[in-house]
Parts: C-alpha cells; structure tokens; sequence
C-alpha cells in the first residue's frame, strides 16, 4: 500500500512539472525539441528521462478523460496539465487531450464525449462553441512528399459560436470562422467564412447560418 502511495506521489510529480515546463515554452520549441542519442545509436538518459516523462503525461492525461465528474476533469486539466480552460467551460468523459497546455477553451464552450483534440500544434477554441461527439481536431500531420516523411504543424482556432457536428475532423492550420455549423463527418481542410454552413470532404460551404445568435450553452455534465 506503501509503495502504490508513493508511486502514485512519483507520477503526480513527474506529470506536474512536466506540464507545467512544457506550458512554460513555446509551440514552436516544444515541436522542434530533441534530444540527441548517445554513442552507438542508444538514447542518452536525459532523453530516456524526456520521454518518460511525456509518455508518462500522455498517459495520465488520458486517464483523466475517464474521470467520472465533469467538474474534478476540469479541475485536473486546469492545475495539473494547465490547459488553460474557462471555469465556464466543460470537457465531456472519455476526451483525449493531447498536450493540454497548448488548449484555450472559451466561456460556455463545450467539448462532447470522445472528442480528441491535437494541443501539439495549439488549439484556440473560442466561446459558445459545441462540438458534438467524436469531433477530432489535428494541429500535427506529415508532409507525404518529404523525403524525411517531416512533421508539418499548425494551429487550429475554432471561434465563437461554432458548431462541430459528429465526428468532424479539422486539419492542421485551419480557422473555422464565428457562427459556422459544420455537418457530421465532414473534413474541414481550408479557412472557413463567417456564418457558413459546411459540409463534405473536403468540407464545402452549402449554406448560410443566421447572424442572429444571442445563445448561451449552460449544459454542465455530471459524469
């Protein structure tokens, strides 16, 4: 029991000071950082200990996905991964936040069950924006002409009052503008207008949203 209790302490430690150094640097460095191997094509310790650490993090990060009370999720993605979520804000169960410290998650904004969002590359998620279950959002994908198959990265901002429909998947770099609806299953590839209604593979604008939104979304999940 003893020593569950202190491994537990151990995790908890390594988890918080990594998230918190991590929140301490920018998206740029964090994507470029590495650390050589040793001789003979081993990893040295410093980066044995790098990645034992972040494998460590993801780890429990997505741990917390599972935590039953929408309110301690919040709570532990604030102060432990230093997401950097409004109080006003709701992660649903079973959520893969990867690299939580990269994620801004505005006022009254709600992020549905199974959603995975890429915080490697950043996400800027704005107010009284609903994304609906399974919703993916990448900031991190490879370049299939480089030679080296190198990381292309880039930011993602969902701003005011979108809705993400079920199982919608954003790439890398792209802003889905204030107001859009995007239909279920679509893949948004490019910068969406205003107000847009968006649909398909890729995600093509089909209609045109009402500019008339005064909503709040108050649903505040138990589990």
């Amino acid at each position: 029991m003893m020593v569950t209790a202190i491994a537990m302490l151990f995790a908890f430690a390594v988890v918080l000071g990594y998230s918190r150094k991590q929140a301490r640097v920018s998206i740029r460095r964090q994507v470029k950082q590495k650390l050589p191997p040793s001789k003979g094509g081993q990893l040295g310790f410093k980066h044995r200990l790098y990645v034992y650490a972040s494998s460590l993090t993801w780890l429990m990060a997505r741990l917390c996905g599972f935590v039953p009370s929408g309110w301690l999720r919040g709570f532990l993605y604030r102060h432990v991964f230093c997401a950097r979520l409004s109080p006003a804000a709701r992660v649903s169960i079973g959520c893969e936040l990867i690299c939580p410290w990269n994620i801004v998650l505005g006022a009254h904004s709600l992020i549905g069950i199974e959603n995975k969002i890429d915080g490697r590359g950043g996400v800027v998620i704005g107010s009284n924006v609903n994304m609906s279950h399974q919703v993916s959002i990448w900031t991190m994908q490879h370049d299939v002409n480089d030679a080296d198959f190198a990381s292309v990265v880039g930011t993602v901002v969902i701003e005011d009052y979108v809705w993400l429909g079920n199982k919608v998947t954003v790439l890398p770099g792209v802003t889905v503008a204030k107001g859009c609806v995007v239909a279920a299953g679509a893949v948004v590839t490019k910068d969406t207008e205003e107000f847009g209604i968006y649909a398909g593979i890729p995600a093509k604008r089909v209609g045109e949203r009402s500019r008339d939104l005064r909503y709040s979304i108050e649903f505040s999940p138990i589990f």
